[in-house]
This record gives structure tokens, C-alpha cells and sequence, in this order.
């Protein structure tokens, strides 16, 4: 009416529901570079001393290290930097032995780099030239690095020579089972909407 005209518009609108799963990285900045059932010494044998750090009376001799040799004071310490991360548990493993009968002895530690934190630490004893093996567990509490430390803590150097052999650290999968790596699948979906529409125009 009066040289006016009334126009609608009915739009119609069909909803099609598209579920789809969202992928998310957990814990990738801490655990990102874990590596488990893996071996975390270098040279472990002392079959090279390249990854080793000797300071004091102790060498690299005949695939081990040999602590204070030819009466030598007893200033000897080995040392090697690793990975760790927080809330992982790790095995440690050492053979240690006397070079006779004459009684020596070794302190063997980790240490927890950023904090300075003895995360394990143990003194052992030997008058045999058998290995025996010293077993320890320990767990990481920051990210960063550790330092495995073996230091000759002979008390007479007359004729004791400490042989150190075999350092092992390893973290298993099987003691950490609590820890979560990798990439998974988030439970909840993401509901993604599409939509087509006709338009239909009333004059």
C-alpha cells in the first residue's frame, strides 16, 4: 500500500553434526626427550674415556678406571654428565673391585645439576679382585641434567688400588608406568558443524 512493498525472507537451515578427535602432545617440554630401556652412560666398560671426566690420581687402564695407582694419593674422582627428568625412577648399577686383597673403597653419587641435590648416594667397601656389583635406584626431580660421581675414598693408598668398572643408568618402562610421554588421543570430541542453506524468498 501506498507505493510500498513488503518483502520477507525464510531461511532454512540443515545441521549436519561431524565428530572428530582432537590430538594433543602431553607433557612434551618435560618428557619430550625421555628415553626409556635405554642406556645413559656412555662408555660404561671404560672402553673409551672421551665422555668421562678424570680428575686426581686416577686413568683409564685395561677397560676400567684404575684409582690410585703406584701408591698415589688418594685424590682420584670420575664423573659423567646425563639426562634426567622429574618424578622418573632410574636404576643404577656399578662393579667395584680391589686390585688385591688390601681393602678399598669408592663413594658413588648422582647428583641433581640445577639443584645440587644428592639424589643418591652410597659408600662401598672391598678387599677381593672380584667385581662386585653395587645396585641403587634413585629418582629425578627437576629437568635438566645429572651427574653420576664415583670418588676414591681409600683410606690407606699403600698398595690399595680401586678398580671401578661397568656404570650403568638406565630408566625402565616398567618402573614408570606413571609417567605419561608421547602423543595421545583426547577422550572428549570436538563436534564441527556444517551447514546448507536455501533461501526462499517470499514477495
Amino acid at each position: 500500500t501506498d507505493g510500498q512493498v513488503n518483502t520477507s525472507t525464510t531461511a532454512s537451515l540443515d545441521v549436519t553434526a561431524v565428530v572428530d578427535a582432537v590430538t594433543m602432545t602431553f607433557n612434551n617440554d618435560v618428557y619430550g626427550n625421555l628415553a626409556m630401556d635405554t642406556e645413559l652412560i656412555s662408555s660404561g666398560d671404560f672402553s673409551s674415556g672421551s665422555d668421562w671426566l678424570f680428575s686426581g690420581s686416577v686413568e683409564r687402564l685395561a677397560g676400567r678406571a684404575h684409582f690410585s695407582g703406584a701408591n698415589q694419593p688418594i685424590t682420584g674422582v670420575v664423573e659423567q654428565s646425563l639426562d634426567i627428568h622429574p618424578d622418573v625412577d632410574y636404576s643404577l648399577t656399578v662393579d667395584y673391585a680391589s686390585h688385591n686383597t688390601n681393602t678399598v673403597a669408592a663413594r658413588i653419587e648422582v647428583i641433581d645439576d640445577s639443584t645440587g641435590e644428592v639424589l643418591v648416594s652410597e659408600e662401598v667397601e672391598s678387599n677381593v679382585n672380584n667385581y662386585e656389583t653395587l645396585s641403587l635406584n634413585f629418582t629425578g626431580i627437576s629437568l635438566g641434567s645429572g651427574t653420576l660421581r664415583i670418588i676414591d675414598m681409600t683410606a690407606d693408598t699403600d698398595g690399595a688400588d680401586l678398580w671401578i668398572d661397568n656404570a650403568s643408568i638406565q630408566a625402565y618402562s616398567s618402573d614408570n608406568t606413571h609417567i605419561p610421554t608421547g602423543v595421545g588421543v583426547l577422550a572428549e570430541a570436538c563436534l564441527l558443524y556444517t551447514s546448507d542453506a536455501a533461501d526462499e524468498e517470499d514477495s
